[in-house]
């Protein structure tokens, strides 16, 4: 390859971006770049790129470049989408995506993005409607179907919700991150012994960090298994004692331990940070009604955290 030659590092770039070796291409368009300043499909292609390592900042910057050189430019505006949508700015990543659809309506990722906008934006139907064909598909966008496993989660889909998180997960390694959100929806769908599969594997894979933890203790909680509940809670209040619904299911093992005055001591204090918190407050007063040998055990009679 001549040093010199542009078109030359454009093709390598190019080559190197469709492997996966996203920092290699980066440099070859930069290289294209510092011989042609205003190239625009140099200035898409690093757009590209930079979505890719994450540099979502710097990768908006790259697409505008490329519009402003070639405002008809499918690739800096679908790029230029995926950025904006990853800094949640959900309004301007729209239109971004509307733009590439009107033009072309089959481009895969501009449908998989309009989608995630819509979600975000809580037109959950509209959205569905759209990505379903995708969702669908053997090897869908593992991204994708976890913004509709959230987006179904907050509309009170639960077992919906849990199929596509479900399906997400089965692709291959997911997030920590991934695995704990698939364990709070699992114990709201009532899954609780597959929510404490899940979770172990958030913690595994990503350590004890106290949302992972949370997600734990109130997964025990739901088992009825209120002693490593209270283990757990005291693990994170430790840690991060600020929280109220961490005091509240802590409270609620108390309960399910018989500890009936150290309950209503730990809805005391989810009262203290949270005066409005209704379950707190609601299992206050009907655990300082029972005594001891009142309490049945079971805790289902109290309202647990998510």
């Amino acid at each position: 390859m001549k040093a010199d030659d542009p078109e030359e590092w454009f093709h390598k770039g190019t080559t190197l971006y469709s492997k996966g070796q996203y920092g290699e291409a980066l440099t070859c368009f930069d290289r294209v770049l510092s011989a042609v300043p205003d190239e625009p499909a140099a200035w898409a292609n690093r757009g590209a790129v930079l979505n890719e390592l994450g540099r979502f900042d710097e990768a908006l910057e790259s697409c505008e470049k490329a519009l402003a050189a070639n405002p008809t430019s499918m690739g800096a505006s679908l790029n230029r989408g995926i950025a904006l949508l990853e800094l949640g700015r959900d309004d301007e990543a729209l239109l971004c995506f509307d733009a590439v659809l009107n033009r072309n309506p089959d481009i895969v990722q501009a449908v998989s993005g309009k989608g995630r906008v819509l979600f975000r934006l809580g037109r959950l139907d509209e959205g569905l409607g759209l990505v379903r064909p995708l969702l669908d598909e053997d090897h869908p966008d593992p991204e994708l179907l976890e913004d509709a496993g959230y987006a179904t989660f907050l509309s009170g889909r639960y077992q919906e919700s849990a199929r596509f998180f479900e399906k997400a997960t089965r692709l291959g390694p997911s997030s920590p991150d991934t695995y704990s959100n698939f364990a709070v929806v699992l114990n709201q769908a009532g899954r609780h012994y597959e929510a404490l599969e899940t979770i172990w594997k958030a913690i595994y894979a990503g350590g004890e960090k106290p949302e992972y933890i949370v997600n734990l203790g109130h997964t025990y909680n739901e088992l009825g298994r209120f002693s490593e509940a209270f283990d757990a809670f005291e693990k994170v209040i430790s840690e991060c004692g600020t929280m109220p619904e961490f005091w509240n299911n802590r409270g609620v093992a108390l309960l399910g331990l018989g500890r009936t005055s150290e309950a209503c001591g730990s809805f005391d204090r989810a009262l203290t940070l949270d005066p409005d918190f209704i379950a707190a407050r609601d299992n206050r007063e009907r655990s300082c009604q029972l005594s001891n040998a009142d309490v049945d055990g079971d805790g289902e009679r109290f309202k647990v955290s998510p």
